[in-house]
């Protein structure tokens, strides 16, 4: 955390964050901005499948006490989302606690106040954040530039492709893999597999027809823009009983189950959501992240100019 404050060179002095806490390797957000030097931080969360909001303030406040961070900087809320955190915030993230990012929610923001939008802006999901809301009232919103020289976050996905064909049982090295993809994760997850000796075809959506899947050892769904089902109603790997090794992509686990395909994780996959974040390959890549995110907050609060934000309606 020390070192990605300094590298970015992170000051919320007298700003106030609404953010989220999260289970795991989401845990450090506030912390991040407690550390540099935010006035104040409201930090969400709930009770999800991941955690007890309770047990996950328990784990952040541990971690504040090791870091000296006063007790009154960081203020948590289980369960619950109060008018007045959205109305004293300056910098607001889209992170999965504090989301969504509605109209009603907007209209309870100062007008002067800003959301750093924690991804890439092409990743903008609908959603997640009213865009249209936030312009008309002039709240500016941002998405960070996770391929940044300085950063490459993006990257990582590549070490999360390799880890997620690993986990399924795949060598990966020599193995024959087609990646059905036409967006960034795509590319990333065949240079890390090509890097590892392994034979990659990157194959387009509207490709997944003009295949013989004979020929490959399983498929890399990586396909996180479209709206195409892959294994469910009509999905277009019906007819296939090739192995499926999903990062995003739509994937119905029961239909799986019922028809005895392999996939993996063994659960469902999505459109514009990743089956599996950066979080779990350790906490660097998410400490990065939302720190170069919060930079990307701060400046747009202060009227400068970032290198890591990418326009959605304002840079």
């Amino acid at each position: 955390m020390f070192n990605a404050i300094q590298s970015t060179q992170l000051s919320l002095e007298g700003l106030n964050i609404l953010t989220e806490v999260g289970s795991n390797n989401f845990l450090f957000t506030p912390l991040i901005a407690a550390l540099a030097k935010a006035q104040k931080v409201f930090a969400w969360t709930k009770d999800t499948k991941f955690g007890e909001g309770e047990y996950i303030v328990e784990c952040c406040k541990k971690l504040m006490k090791e870091l000296q961070i006063d007790p009154e900087r960081i203020i948590f809320r289980i369960n619950e989302r109060p008018e007045k955190d959205i109305s004293e915030a300056d910098i607001v993230t889209n992170l999965g606690m504090v989301r969504p990012i509605s109209l009603e929610f907007i209209e309870k923001m100062k007008t002067s106040a800003v959301v750093p939008y924690m991804c890439e802006a092409w990743e903008l999901r609908d959603g997640d954040v009213d865009i249209n809301s936030c312009t008309k009232r002039g709240i500016k919103v941002a998405g960070t530039w996770e391929g940044h020289p300085d950063l490459k976050i993006f990257d990582a996905c590549g070490a999360l492709s390799i880890k997620l064909a690993q986990e399924a049982s795949f060598e990966v090295y020599q193995n024959k893999i087609a990646i059905i993809s036409e967006d960034r994760f795509g590319e990333v997850a065949s240079t890390a597999f090509k890097s590892l000796g392994a034979k990659v075809t990157l194959i387009k959506p509207n490709e997944t027809n003009q295949q013989n899947w004979n020929d490959y050892d399983f498929i890399f769904l990586a396909d996180y823009q479209s709206e195409n089902i892959y294994l469910g109603k009509n999905g277009l790997l019906n007819s296939e009983k090739i192995p499926i090794v999903h990062l995003s992509g739509k994937i119905s686990n029961q239909f799986a189950l019922e028809n005895s395909y392999f996939i993996y994780p063994n659960q469902d996959g999505f459109s514009k959501r990743m089956t599996r974040t950066l979080a779990d390959l350790g906490p660097k890549p998410i400490i990065d992240l939302h720190t170069a995110g919060l930079k990307v907050g701060e400046d747009l609060f202060r009227n400068r100019n970032n290198e890591y934000a990418q326009k959605i309606n304002f840079v």
